[in-house]
């Protein structure tokens, strides 16, 4: 899939293996958007485990998502043991209500992204590590003695909550969640004095210290990250206006998504201005607003919902748009851990409403199955629409088609028009990167790509005016330059193309290709000293390079240097055996000396590769006849 994974895993070699260089790679690299450790070593194991093989990577991310589930289904056990009445507590009702709950979690379509797709291990990774400590800090307040949590259980949480960050920083809102927990299901603030209270309080906060200081170097680290990477968005970009809009937006967004999962897509797109009279903004300012109020209304008889609308809100705040990373307006992912509570809300109300049906005045066995029958018909809804989700990410063009279908979004035609110039369908690579640019003119990489299959077709006028506003948008690049020296060469403009070479370098004085190029260009113009100049600097930056050296022999010939050309031409050969054209090239340097029989064999190798290359039969066949008139033969 040509987003992330493989920049992250084909190309990647770094963290394949759990050995000692891939370990400490893995604890210092901030790949994947910052320091995630615990991903890398599971995504580790995957290659010991299956190599290469995608299925077994999948399979890993699908066995994490259930052991969340698990983990969950007891947290919620738990939970509902805390906050339904002594008479409410039968234990069959209570697993039922944690079950439903756990299930509409785990089958839930918005799940699909985070499990099926390779690079969002750590969602489900840090989803299970998150709900470890929830379950150990329950655990650690159901064993307390009086007010202080059992020493150690409260480490266990502690420690699972490093692991979750460690995964994914996503996790840094725990602390808050812990105090909501606190100050409502375990009614920790309940029945004390003020002073009593005041100091409880205290201990609270006390208590969750060393939680808000792993939470804050997680955050610092991020941030920093994100910064070093050009990854966040500076206020210059989006103003905090425009980030108020957006966090209302994604609070609405998530929600709706949540009842209503359908035209799920890998990609929801931030339009490149807000208009913040939109009907999406507008919809989401009355839906916050009006579920705001509703709860503050509720409070005293639903606390609940107050609860897990704040919980909601805290999970979400990281990704919300107020640290506006990227071009996503929202994604699926974000979801995994802030929707929990509605998961939790809606097992809840499955149950009470199954209960209050056996207790009506004209009670039937009929109403009870009605309740329980629905409960599992929005079950078995959601499983099938999942199921339908994951047949989304079957292939790169499946997804993006779809994402466009869902919500347009310039990326998806970015990265069809990406796939269908690895396929070698030009014309159809053209007309996504003509949308892309159309969606989003500011976006200089755009009107390069289109720019770069309009010279495929064959028109390198048209390809000039992208490579242009390529380089009026991208003004420290040296690609759109380089770019437009290719064009003018194919326009037979090689004065022109000179020049757009020498920008190229002079921006970034490392960049071979350019130097290669204009090397040649300055060789063909009889500039032959400046030609080898930078000729030599390509080799130099790229010593790998068969055709860069071959070119420098070639170079180095023409100003008479037989003894280092040779040796260049040499080099080409031994480093690109294959290499029909080296081995020509090399041959002719030979003839020059007076080397047949060694020239007759690199003219018969390279024929030997390439029967149809006619320079080297021609070269064969002249080398051939001088040896007849010195009277001597080639081998």
């Amino acid at each position: 899939m040509n987003f992330d994974d493989i920049e992250n895993f084909l190309n990647n070699r770094a963290y394949r293996g759990l050995g000692w260089p891939q370990l400490r790679w893995m604890f210092t690299t901030w790949n994947l958007g910052g320091l995630i450790p615990l991903t890398w070593i599971t995504l580790g194991f995957d290659y010991v485990i299956w190599g290469m093989d995608p299925a077994g990577y999948h399979l890993t991310s699908l066995v994490l998502h259930l052991l969340g589930s698990l983990v969950f289904y007891f947290v919620l056990l738990r939970l509902f043991r805390v906050a339904f009445e002594p008479g409410e507590r039968n234990r069959t009702a209570l697993r039922l209500r944690a079950l439903v709950a756990a299930l509409l979690f785990s089958v839930h379509p918005l799940r699909v992204e985070s499990v099926a797709w390779i690079t969002e291990r750590r969602d489900v990774l840090s989803g299970l590590f998150t709900f470890l400590s929830v379950l150990a800090y329950l655990r650690a307040w159901s064993a307390r003695t009086g007010e202080r949590l059992e020493r150690r259980w409260y480490l266990a949480s502690l420690a699972f909550f490093a692991c979750a960050l460690l995964s994914k920083a996503m996790a840094v809102t725990l602390p808050v969640v812990l105090v909501l927990l606190d100050v409502y299901l375990l009614r920790r603030l309940r029945g004390y004095s003020r002073g009593g209270l005041r100091l409880l309080a205290r201990n609270l906060l006390v208590e969750k210290l060393p939680f808000g200081l792993l939470a804050l170097a997680c955050v610092v680290v991020t941030v920093l990250v994100a910064r070093g990477n050009d990854a966040m968005a500076p206020l210059e970009r989006w103003s905090l206006l425009d980030r108020l809009f957006l966090a209302v937006h994604s609070a609405a967004f998530y929600l709706w998504k949540t009842i209503a999962p359908v035209n799920l897509s890998i990609m929801y797109e931030v339009p490149e201005w807000l208009d913040y009279a939109a009907r999406p903004f507008v919809a989401a300012w009355i839906c916050v607003i009006a579920i705001s109020a509703g709860c503050l209304a509720l409070a005293r008889r639903f606390p609940a919902l107050l609860i897990a609308w704040a919980a909601y809100l805290v999970m979400l705040a990281p990704v919300s748009g107020l640290v506006q990373v990227g071009l996503q307006l929202a994604a699926d992912r974000y979801s995994y851990t802030p929707c929990l509570g509605w998961a939790a809300l809606a097992g809840a109300g499955f149950f009470l409403a199954w209960r209050r049906a056996g207790r009506a005045p004209n009670a039937s066995p009929r109403a009870q199955a009605l309740v329980a029958g629905t409960a599992v018909c929005v079950i078995a809804i959601l499983g099938v629409l999942t199921w339908r989700q994951v047949g989304v990410w079957h292939d790169t063009e499946t997804l993006w088609t779809h994402a466009l279908a869902a919500s347009p979004a310039s990326r998806a035609h970015e990265n069809l028009g990406d796939l269908y110039q690895d396929r070698g369908q030009i014309d159809r690579a053209a007309a996504r990167y003509e949308r892309l640019v159309q969606m989003r003119p500011s976006y200089g990489p755009g009107h390069l790509y289109l720019g770069a299959t309009r010279a495929q077709q064959g028109r390198p006028e048209e390809a000039m005016r992208e490579y242009e506003e390529a380089a009026r948008l991208m003004p420290d690049s040296a690609v759109p330059y380089y770019n437009m020296g290719l064009a003018l060469v194919a326009l037979r403009r090689p004065a022109e193309a000179i020049e757009r070479y020498r920008q190229a370098v002079k921006i970034v004085p490392a960049y071979a290709d350019a130097h290669n190029n204009l090397g040649l260009l300055l060789a063909e113009d009889g500039k032959l000293d400046d030609g080898v100049v930078h000729l030599r600097e390509a080799v130099a930056l790229r010593p790998d390079s068969a055709s860069y050296h071959s070119n420098l022999g070639l170079a180095l010939a023409r100003q008479g240097r037989a003894d280092e050309a040779l040796q260049e031409l040499g080099r080409a050969v031994d480093l690109d055996p294959r290499n029909a054209g080296a081995r020509n090239n090399l041959g002719v340097m030979l003839v020059r000396l007076g080397r047949y029989d060694d020239a007759s064999v690199q003219f018969r190798e390279a024929l030997a590769i390439s029967p149809g290359l006619r320079e080297a039969q021609v070269n064969l066949d002249d080398v051939t006849e001088r040896a007849k008139r010195k009277g001597t033969t080639t081998r």
